[in-house]
């Protein structure tokens, strides 16, 4: 990537969110994708640093503002975009003055739950949260949007990887001069190789239109994020000897047959119609446009359950049908876009999906609504045919291509039929990793619970190692008193050797001695007694 063009990083060659195998340990693999890590608002560029472990904010108003604006730009009021900006920068500065609409330590020891500001750089965005003024609202607003670079200085926009859906992370550069609409009409006029420089995407702007304080923008990447899923594993083969394959069978709508898709991490390798020949690959279902309603909302990014139950609320005041009588599943937000998408289909159609797989021997590790496998459109509409039914995706909206509801949807808006060859990594990016996955809550595929055996060995030999390490343990302990007894003894012997005549056999130390202490106090104390009675006698004849 870097040796084709080390003046720049472009998004050529499809590497930013492409799915690839990584080998795990024990075997299987895990999903990896690299992107551009540096576009985002870094918020450890909110202060400088003037010596090791001492930061000040004093010096930068300008990416306080930059974050002021680019908080707006996604929905956040004014008032407390300009509060965050300022306590975000009091709670990584080393110094305990409290900006102007800021919050120091005071702010937060006043609380039930005392605590204080960390006085040094994130180490993860998650610690926006505790940041006086920071809702679960505003932090799902904003996740998608900030990062913590392990430097005290602002990112670098990479205008040559930014997808159109970022164009705030250029609007916020501008100081009011250049609105998010402007800056994704720039994004998309960028050449198929990128641009050599950011003055010429800068001269896209107009009107002399420039960031504030000139910086910000540039044609390279030097920060890269990389995400692992280890939920994959479960996918077969290895990437030494064997390409990950997938298959998307397509539930059949109406008298339709069923059709499959047969996926490597590479793209298509073929498909038919019927149950595949090889159904031991992994099997990802796919379900029909028609019976499969999408919407997408701005969800709370809580629990897996309570996203559920927001969404079946909003679903109960959409829909004619009784929500007992309908599933309702939620996605992941997707990058550059704050709402989630959301799934309803009967409960009993689902149920009588996953009863016919059932009997085909088939459980599907994921069941995905056939919309979702187009690609999100920068603008307008996509129109694809995959798996021999015809879909349509808008920007929140998938459903089946039909005359009549297509024109009435679709309306004067683009729309753009795309051809195969571009289909097939975004359907193998979809299969490797569901954007929405239709079995869950009670359809969830359960776990099958099994017995590792190689685990087994190898914990089994570690607590024999551990046995025999402690045995060993006790031995040279044993052996160390042994020794030191012996050492005693033969201390004991010399010294007792002082104390007998001389040229005498030592056989039993303590007899001896005590035969030896005997025979020297005896003539002594005979003579004590004596003493003792001449002086009795001696007063007794005094008068």
């Amino acid at each position: 990537m870097l040796g084709d063009a080390p003046d720049r990083v472009t998004l050529a060659g499809g590497w930013s969110g492409r799915p690839f195998g990584l080998p795990l340990p024990g075997g299987g693999l895990a999903v990896a994708r690299v992107r551009d890590g540096g576009n985002c608002f870094n918020l450890n560029g909110l202060v400088s640093r003037l010596a090791p472990n001492l930061y000040t904010s004093s010096q930068n108003f300008a990416q306080r503002l930059q974050f002021v604006r680019l908080m707006q730009a996604i929905g956040v009021p004014s008032q407390a975009a300009d509060h965050i900006a300022a306590a975000t920068a009091d709670w990584i500065d080393s110094d305990g003055d409290q900006q102007g609409n800021g919050a120091e330590d005071p702010v937060y020891l006043a609380r039930s739950v005392p605590y204080r500001t960390a006085g040094t750089l994130m180490a993860d965005p998650s610690e926006l949260r505790a940041v006086d003024g920071v809702t679960p609202d505003i932090y799902a607003k904003l996740r998608p949007w900030i990062c913590t670079l392990p430097k005290a200085e602002p990112a670098t926009i990479n205008i040559n990887t930014l997808t159109p859906e970022q164009a705030p992370l250029v609007a916020m550069l501008f100081p009011g001069t250049l609105s998010v609409e402007a800056a994704r009409g720039m994004i998309l006029r960028r050449p198929p190789d990128g641009f050599r420089d950011a003055s010429t995407f800068l001269n896209l702007a107009g009107n002399g239109a420039a960031p504030e304080g000139g910086g910000g923008l540039g044609v390279k990447t030097t920060w890269f994020a990389l995400a692992i899923d280890p939920s994959s594993r479960a996918a077969r083969g290895t990437a030494m000897g064997r390409r990950i394959m997938t298959t998307l069978l397509f539930l059949p709508a109406g008298d339709a047959p069923y059709r499959w898709l047969r996926l490597a991490e590479d793209g298509e390798i073929a498909e038919g119609e019927g149950l595949p020949a090889v159904p031991e690959e992994r099997i990802v279902a796919v379900a029909p446009a028609q019976d499969v309603t999408l919407h997408w909302a701005d969800l709370p990014a809580r629990s897996l359950a309570q996203s559920i139950a927001a969404a079946r609320l909003l679903v109960a005041d959409a829909s004619a049908t009784p929500i007992h009588e309908l599933h309702v599943a939620v996605g992941d937000a997707e990058e550059g876009n704050g709402e989630r998408p959301i799934a309803v289909v009967g409960s009993a159609v689902m149920a009588a999906w996953l009863a016919d797989l059932a009997a085909l021997g088939i459980d599907p590790a994921a069941m995905v609504p056939a919309p979702l496998l187009l690609p999100r459109p920068e603008e307008g509409y996509l129109r694809a045919m995959v798996g021999g039914a015809a879909l349509v995706r808008g920007r929140t909206s998938g459903f089946a291509d039909e005359a009549r509801l297509t024109d009435l949807v679709v309306g004067d808006a683009p729309i753009e039929t795309l051809p195969r060859s571009a289909l097939d990594p975004v359907i193998a990016t979809a299969a490797a990793t569901p954007p929405l996955d239709l079995r869950q809550g009670p359809f969830a595929r359960r776990r099958r619970i099994g017995i590792d055996w190689p685990l087994v060995r190898r914990l089994a030999i570690m607590g024999a190692g551990i046995l025999a390490l402690t045995l060993a343990i006790d031995l040279v302990r044993i052996g160390k008193y042994s020794f030191g007894a012996d050492a005693i003894n033969a201390r004991t012997e010399a010294l007792a050797r002082t104390g007998l005549p001389r040229g005498e056999t030592v056989t039993d130390v303590d007899r001896q001695l005590a035969e030896r202490l005997s025979a020297v106090r005896g003539p002594v104390e005979r003579r004590l007694a004596h003493r003792r009675r001449c002086r009795a006698r001696i007063a007794a004849d005094r008068p």
